[in-house]
């Protein structure tokens, strides 16, 4: 049987925009992380210093990741919250008074 074709191509674009966040997303966190400890071992063996710029290339490689994961999801927030539009949200409802009873006094 010929496979049948996608009825709305607004599936297609959610599906590959949310291929396309995830391999973003991968990339923030995997290039630095590489990069900066290949860095590290290779300032490591040059100065004969072993785990200390391994350490550092790390922590600055989780340094630039979180910063780079913070501005591409507060872009993907407020893209998102544009796109579904304007947030209705309902009115809260005053607390309800309890009465206070009061028992009689006993005799």
């Amino acid at each position: 049987m010929p496979r049948k074709k996608p009825t709305s191509k607004s599936t297609d674009q959610n599906d590959f925009s949310a291929v396309g966040l995830a391999w973003e997303l991968t990339g923030i966190i995997v290039i630095p992380l590489v990069c900066f400890l290949l860095l590290g071992n290779h300032l490591d063996n040059l100065f004969n210093s072993k785990p200390l710029y391994i350490l550092i290339g790390l922590g600055a490689s989780f340094a630039i990741t979180t910063y780079a994961m913070i501005v591409k999801m507060t872009k993907f927030t407020t893209e998102l919250g544009a796109m579904s539009g304007p947030v209705v949200r309902k009115k809260k409802r005053p607390a309800k008074k309890v009465k206070n009873k009061q028992s009689k006094p006993k005799k």
